[in-house]
C-alpha cells in the first residue's frame, strides 16, 4: 500500500483521467503480489501478472481492461531495463511499443517512481535520475512517432486520432 500512497502523491497522478487512475491503482496494488517481502526476485513481474489476472478478472469483466493492467504489471521494471540497455534507442523503441496505449507510459513512470521510493529514501535518491524526464525523452520521442502516425493497433482494436484515416478495415477477407 506504500507504493499506492506514493503514486497518489505524484503530481502526474492528478493529470490522469479516471480510467487511467483505475489502471494505475490495480497495477500498483498487484505488481508485487508474488514477490516475497524483502527479497530480490527478478522474475516476479511474470508470476505476479499471472496471479493478478485471476484476481482482477473477478472484478473487471472487460478482458481488454484486464490485459492492459496485466501488461503494466509485467512491464513494471521497464526503467531498470532501460537504464541497463547498451542501445538506448533500440530499447526506447521496444518500450514505446509496450506502452503504446495512450497514458500507459505516464502510468508506468508513476509506478516506477513510487516503486523505488517505497524501498527507502536512500534507494530512491540513488536511482531517481534514471526516471528523469531528460533521460526518458527518447522513449517519449518514439511514442510521439507512433501517435503521429495516427493509428496504433491495440490487440484487435484499431484506434485512431484521425477519424478519416481509415476508410475501411478488412479482416480475414471480410470488409
Amino acid at each position: 500500500l506504500l507504493n499506492l500512497a506514493y503514486s497518489f502523491k505524484n503530481p502526474d497522478y492528478l493529470r490522469l483521467n479516471s480510467v487511467d487512475k483505475a489502471m494505475l491503482k490495480f497495477a500498483t496494488l498487484f505488481h508485487d503480489v508474488s514477490k516475497p517481502e524483502g527479497e530480490i526476485d527478478k522474475t516476479h513481474q511474470i508470476t505476479s501478472s499471472y496471479m493478478a489476472r485471476n484476481i482482477i478478472a473477478k472484478f473487471i469483466k472487460n478482458p481488454n481492461t484486464t490485459d492492459r493492467i496485466i501488461d503494466l504489471i509485467q512491464n513494471h521494471h521497464w526503467s531498470e531495463e532501460f537504464a541497463n540497455a547498451a542501445d538506448k534507442r533500440e530499447k526506447a523503441m521496444e518500450l514505446a511499443f509496450r506502452f503504446k496505449i495512450p497514458n500507459d507510459f505516464e502510468i508506468a513512470k508513476i509506478m516506477a517512481k513510487s516503486d523505488i521510493n517505497s524501498v527507502s529514501n536512500n534507494f530512491y535518491e540513488t536511482h531517481k535520475s534514471a526516471l528523469d524526464d531528460n533521460n526518458l525523452a527518447i522513449i517519449q520521442e518514439m511514442l510521439d512517432r507512433i501517435y503521429a502516425s495516427g493509428c496504433a493497433i491495440i490487440s484487435d482494436t484499431i484506434s485512431t486520432s484521425r477519424p478519416n484515416a481509415i476508410e475501411s478495415v478488412e479482416i480475414k477477407g471480410k470488409k
